[in-house]
């Protein structure tokens, strides 16, 4: 017999459809997304890194110029300290100046001779001691600067008799360093090989270190110490360096605003500007294929620039930056994200088609089962309540057992500590009782046998036998004593840590502090020439009061150790009639608070810092003596997990207190869990 809903289907099919289709277009929309944002994930990628490399290219180009300058103020100083220098002695230094500065080609000195004196020009250059003599220029109305040492040997053929003046723009710089006496660079100008363009740096060398006019400088002029600037070999050890090769460098001779003013307009005009432009190993004079403002970097979203200026001798430079060939565009990540997104989008779609021509069959069987499937669940939701009572109880056990055994770990540590510690302290006193009676003894035998023989008398007197007698019991009562403090310690230590009680629970107070205070009495004695800290005890009649022991013991640890650090850093000279001095008072508030106020009399806390002290990581101690988390604990402690307060009082030069208020029945009967652990972790870090 034919269902009576048979008319439904079209319908259940006409939604199965429908649910396909959203489900393709949803894969698919998603799967474009994601290929998007990969796309500009990657594109911002290759912008940052584009963007570091032009900054490190910046720094190491600006370094290498720094460095070229000071190496040709160097080579002048040696000039200034020493005039008459020897070629190997000038080797020698110029070497180690031309490894610092790694892009200069050479370094010389030119000396200056004037026209007249054609016949000392002569025999200046026989000085060279190279014994090759080299023709000198032809004869001019103006000045000789000759070179007359230059390093390294390889090209010094080239330059050795060279008239720096003979060139109009190496004579401007010439010139202007004389005049200005100091450093002075000339433009770019085609170095004596012929091939290589670049700079000259030309430091003024003057007879006297005190010519200060004009006249002067002009009269005492010696020669100039110069270094060789290739532009080439500049940008290639910069490039080298920052492993920038995948850049496309151009550098200009002309301030950065003036290049990106330049670079919106008219690119022609930068072609005399233009020093030398780099890529991929390979130097040209070309213009660069842009023509946008590049003040940003990357400047737009189509192409990525850069501007950076350099500072030069006395002026600035600037370098346009951009990305070569390898920053292009890679979209196969994004490709292979959308290929991936839309398969796995087709294969969802044919599944669902298919799980959908299943369902009819399904919702039959789905109907009878769900009656069984009703009370499977009502037994699962049972089974499961009592599998979490059951784990709940577990978890309290394994909780409680904890506990227990680190509470008797920390007894069986201070029994095994106690247990020799009482045995000395208890057969001290049979010690004590036994040597007494061997002293007597020994007096009645030199009572009733005064005579003794030599050998026993040499023996006594090999030991000091009087010393001993009386030195002896002395030493048992300083055992009996030293044995006596080690118990008390062992106490102290005990109820001072409590790690068993993180739970609230009734705790004497005064106990805790006596504790602690055991634990840095060793704080508070006199050492070399700081006197001991006094300690002023006004305890009041206090209940028992609802606290984790362990905890409020860490707090009196940490405001105790902050009043004796400040009393040992305090500078005042306690000849004056200043006692260090700390107290503490405790006392019955009203019915439902006690307080404890720990105080000093130290310099105290300025306002500034009152305001502070209680912040996470706030110290004013030197590195690596304060953490900053000591009072920030201590008053998480107080308020958070004991429902109290603490508050501080100072006054500049009077001393510091902090008071801490509890409730004698706190409403916080115990702590959580997540609670404890945080306690925990408090005292840790504290």
């Amino acid at each position: 017999m034919e269902s009576p809903l048979r008319f439904l289907r079209p319908l259940a099919l006409k939604r199965g459809s429908l649910v396909v289709g959203t489900a393709l277009a949803v894969g698919l929309s998603l799967s474009f997304t994601a290929a998007a944002w990969i796309y500009r994930w990657e594109r911002s990628g290759r912008a940052e890194q584009f963007e570091r490399q032009a900054n490190a290219l910046q720094a190491a180009l600006q370094n290498r110029l720094d460095r070229s300058v000071q190496a040709s103020r160097s080579l002048a100083g040696l000039y200034s300290i020493e005039t008459n220098l020897s070629r190997e002695q000038f080797e020698r230094f110029t070497s180690q100046v031309l490894r610092d500065a790694d892009v200069l080609a050479g370094a010389g000195f030119a000396q200056r001779f004037t026209a007249a004196d054609v016949s000392a020009v002569d025999t200046a250059w026989l000085l060279s001691e190279d014994g090759d003599r080299q023709t000198l220029v032809p004869e001019s109305d103006g000045e000789y600067f000759l070179t007359t040492q230059f390093v390294p040997e390889r090209v010094a053929e080239g330059e050795l008799g060279f008239d720096h003046g003979s060139d109009w723009q190496r004579q401007a710089a010439i010139a202007k360093a004389r005049d200005i006496g100091i450093l002075a660079a000339t433009d770019r100008v085609q170095l004596t090989d012929g091939e290589t363009n670049g700079f000259l740096l030309y430091v003024p060398v003057y007879r006297s270190l005190e010519v200060t006019s004009l006249a002067e400088r002009q009269q005492a002029l010696t020669g100039v110490a110069y270094t060789v600037l290739p532009s080439q070999t500049l940008i290639r050890q910069a490039v080298r360096e920052t492993n920038s090769g995948a850049l496309r460098i151009y550098l200009y001779q002309l301030p950065l605003d003036y290049l990106d003013s330049a670079l919106s307009k008219d690119l022609d005009s930068l072609q005399a500007e233009l020093l030398t432009r780099y890529a991929r190993d390979t130097f040209s004079d070309q213009s660069p294929p842009i023509a946008a403002k590049a003040s940003v970097c990357p400047f737009d979203r189509q192409h990525l620039a850069c501007l950076r200026s350099l500072n030069w001798v006395d002026g600035e430079w600037s370098i346009l930056v951009l990305p070569d060939a390898s920053f292009g565009d890679r979209p196969w990540r994004a490709a292979s994200a959308l290929a991936i997104g839309t398969l796995s989008t087709i294969l969802l779609s044919l599944y669902l088609a298919n799980s959908l021509r299943h369902r009819h069959q399904q919702a039959e069987l789905v109907k009878a089962l769900t009656q069984s499937s009703i009370q499977l669940k009502s037994q699962k939701e049972q089974a499961e309540q009592t599998l979490k009572q059951l784990m709940q109880t577990q978890s309290r056990l394994v909780h409680a057992e904890k506990m227990s055994g680190l509470g008797q770990l920390v007894a069986g540590i201070a029994h095994e500590i106690n247990n020799p510690v009482s045995f000395i302290y208890g057969n001290t006193g049979y010690a004590l009782e036994y040597s007494r009676s061997l002293i007597q003894l020994l007096r009645l035998y030199q009572e009733f046998f005064p005579a003794a023989i030599p050998e026993i008398e040499k023996y006594s007197e090999d030991i000091e036998l009087d010393f001993l007698i009386e030195d002896f019991p002395k030493i048992i009562d300083s055992m009996r004593m030293g044995a006596s403090r080690i118990q008390e310690l062992v106490v102290s230590m005990r109820n001072f840590s409590r790690l068993d009680e993180v739970d609230l629970k009734q705790t004497d107070l005064h106990e805790g502090l006596e504790s602690t205070l055991t634990i840095l009495r060793h704080r508070l004695k006199a050492t070399g020439n700081q006197p001991e800290i006094l300690v002023v005890k006004k305890y009041g009649l206090l209940p028992l009061v609802d606290c984790a022991a362990g905890q409020l013991n860490q707090v009196f640890m940490n405001l105790l150790s902050n009043s004796i650090d400040a009393l040992r850093d305090d500078e005042r000279n306690p000849q004056a009639g200043w006692q260090p001095q700390i107290q503490i008072i405790t006392e019955v508030l009203n019915a439902e608070q006690v307080s404890i106020t720990i105080g000093d009399n130290g310099v105290g806390i300025s306002e500034k810092i009152l305001s502070k002290i209680f912040e996470p990581f706030f110290t004013t101690k030197p590195t690596g003596q304060g953490t900053g988390l000591g009072l920030s604990i201590s008053y998480q402690i107080v308020t958070e997990f004991h429902n109290g307060q603490l508050q501080c009082d100072s006054v500049r030069g009077r001393g510091t207190w902090f008071k801490i208020v509890l409730p004698i029945r706190n409403i916080k009967a115990g702590m959580s869990d997540a609670a404890r652990d945080a306690s925990r972790k408090l005292t840790a870090t504290a």
